[in-house]
This record gives structure tokens, C-alpha cells and sequence, in this order.
């Protein structure tokens, strides 16, 4: 009884990480750009809003992946693409809406959001490196 509940409760975030929720971001995308046609916003910035929701996307499917299923090759491919290929993106949208940020709410949003991207990487590689060169210290004290 046990392993049928184990089963279910394994394909049920099997269903929700890799179908549910990317079809609820599209969704959620597609809504906010009529929202932004309807508030007659000026060139909506469609491409780095896309961006953002892959790599947002791609933060929320890593998190819940590591928490409640078993990490994977595509998983280790997205998380590659987050610690590599993401900040580069995000370094192009900001350089992109540096001078929209008067336009609407949403170009200011939208390159707050890659910023914030951009500061939690370089913070949790700077965690990294205080972690490895904590550790390469303790292993030179405890081999001295």
C-alpha cells in the first residue's frame, strides 16, 4: 500500500515539474502580454520577457527537482544553462532596457529582474568560493 502511494505521490511531481508548471508559465506569459496590449505599453519587450520566464522557469523546475525528485542528465543540462548561459542573457536584456526603464512599469520590472538575477549569481559564486577556500584551509591546518 505503502509503494502505491510512494508511486503516485513520484508521478504526480513527475506530471506537476515537467508539465504543469511549464504550461502554467506559458500561460501566465501569454496573459501578461495582453495585459500589456490592453495598457496600450509601448514596444513590449515580448523576447526578454520570454527570456526571463525560462530562466525563472528553469530556477523553479531546478528547485523542485532537487527537492522532491531525483536529479537527471536534462537537470544537470538546465542547470548548466542557469549557472553559464542565463547570467550572459540577463547581461543582455539589462544592457537592452538600460535606456526603457521610462517607458512602463514593466521595462523597469523587467531589468530589475535580470539584475537580481545577475547579483544572486555572482553572491552564491562568492558563497562558493568562501566555501572552497574555507575548506581547502581546514584540510592544509588538519594536514600541517
Amino acid at each position: 500500500m505503502m509503494e502505491t502511494i510512494k508511486a503516485f505521490i513520484g508521478i504526480f511531481m513527475m506530471i506537476f515539474i515537467h508539465l504543469i508548471l511549464p504550461l502554467a508559465g506559458i500561460i501566465v506569459y501569454i496573459r501578461l502580454i495582453r495585459k500589456m496590449r490592453r495598457e496600450g505599453v509601448p514596444h513590449i519587450p515580448r523576447g526578454a520577457l520570454l527570456l526571463l520566464f525560462i530562466i525563472y522557469g528553469g530556477v523553479l523546475m531546478e528547485i523542485l527537482t532537487g527537492l522532491f525528485w531525483v536529479a537527471s542528465g536534462m537537470s544537470s543540462l538546465g542547470l548548466l544553462f542557469l549557472i553559464f548561459a542565463a547570467p550572459v542573457l540577463c547581461g543582455a536584456i539589462v544592457r537592452q532596457q538600460r535606456n526603457n526603464t521610462g517607458i512602463s512599469k514593466y521595462h523597469r520590472t523587467i531589468r530589475r529582474m535580470a539584475l537580481w538575477y545577475l547579483w544572486a549569481e555572482a553572491a552564491l559564486a562568492g558563497i562558493m568560493l568562501i566555501f572552497i577556500i574555507v575548506s581547502m584551509v581546514r584540510a592544509a591546518v588538519n594536514a600541517g
